[in-house]
């Protein structure tokens, strides 16, 4: 997964990577702080993830959640409150072949542990 921060003439402020996966979504909070989800690994071997970065493209966690087969986040949102709402599918947790998986994130606990 690679990440860019560009100035408004299109410059980049800063880049990064940040090991094997996929971003498919990306948020910003009121502090400035970047919310990335998407997947890491390859195959059935896939589980979502939700990182947190800092305005410089610092990571201050990552969180991995997944089961046997492939799961991942492409949807991201940040509520009035600061919790952290994900959606994507999963393979591992499913009624079918592959299904939608919601995963509310607690920033407010995160943050205690």
């Amino acid at each position: 997964m690679a990440g860019f921060h560009f100035t408004g003439g299109g410059m980049a402020y800063w880049s990064k990577t940040y090991g094997v996966g996929c971003a498919n979504n990306v948020v910003i909070d009121e502090k400035g702080d970047i919310t990335v989800v998407g997947y890491v690994g390859a195959g059935t071997g896939k589980d979502g993830f939700v990182a947190r970065l800092d305005k410089e493209g610092n990571v201050k966690w990552f969180k991995t959640y997944g089961g046997d087969y492939g799961d991942g986040f492409n949807a991201v949102k940040i509520t009035p409150e600061g919790d952290i709402i994900v959606a994507g599918y999963t393979c591992s947790f499913e009624a079918g072949d592959k299904d939608v998986w919601v995963q509310i994130h607690l920033e407010k606990l995160e943050e205690r542990v």
